[in-house]
């Protein structure tokens, strides 16, 4: 899986204090996690790393820095946060996303294992996707492939999970010819464990504009 990162600002990512997480630098996800504290000390990265054009702002408890993403020890679910590779795991490549970087990342298949496009699961049963990929085609000739890494080796410490597709919405204004209104919502034929696989969730929808905001694009 690649990553890569466009410019612009970006608003602080808001850690609960119900897990253990730690604010690091994109793909620098620590295995294992530093001993979780119980003071409430040291789950605060105070570093700021951009030194472009966003606002500096003064850290408050369980907020992540500019340019600083959010870590947290496997198990304590919670969307858009990424997970520590596992020990056995292959080191990521330059411009490669480590394993777990990206939990919600997922893979569209057609039943000959040809890859057709990706998504993001964004709840335990449903994925979003782009509505050109899947408009014109039947829900059995595809499948959603969730916690794929290297998508040509299946030699991974935690194998992927494949899910079928129960039913797709496509946008009601969506425009074939200039791909305006290019969005699919796929609902899976079962749900996601969120909790038992490392490298399975779902990211967080935005609750307000992010029009020129610094945003991380992944996919194979």
């Amino acid at each position: 899986m690649t990553r890569q990162l466009i410019s612009g600002t970006i608003n602080p990512y808001i850690v609960t204090p119900t897990s253990y997480c730690i604010c690091v630098p994109a793909g620098s996800c620590p295995n294992p996690l530093p001993t979780p504290p119980n003071d409430g000390s040291g789950q605060i990265d105070i570093r700021i790393v951009n030194t472009g054009s966003a606002p500096a702002t003064t850290p408050t408890p369980f907020t992540c820095n500019y340019g600083l993403s959010v870590c947290c020890q496997a198990g304590t679910y919670q969307c858009g946060h990424s997970y520590p590779p596992p020990p056995n795991s292959l080191p990521a490549s330059t411009g490669q996303a480590s394993f777990g970087e990206y939990p919600w990342q997922v893979a569209l298949l057609t039943a000959g294992e040809v890859y057709l496009g990706s998504g993001a699961l964004i709840s335990a049963q449903h994925v979003l996707t782009v509505a050109h990929k899947v408009a014109n085609l039947p829900i059995t000739s595809y499948k959603v492939r969730i916690g794929e890494w290297d998508a040509a080796s299946t030699n991974e410490p935690i194998p992927a999970q494949d899910v079928m597709v129960a039913n797709v919405f496509i946008h009601p204004n969506y425009n074939k010819d200039n791909l305006q209104n290019d969005v699919a919502l796929l609902k899976l034929a079962t749900p996601v464990s969120l909790t038992s696989k490392s490298t399975v969730g779902t990211i967080c929808l935005p609750t307000t504009s992010f029009v020129g905001q610094r945003c991380y694009v992944a996919g194979w």
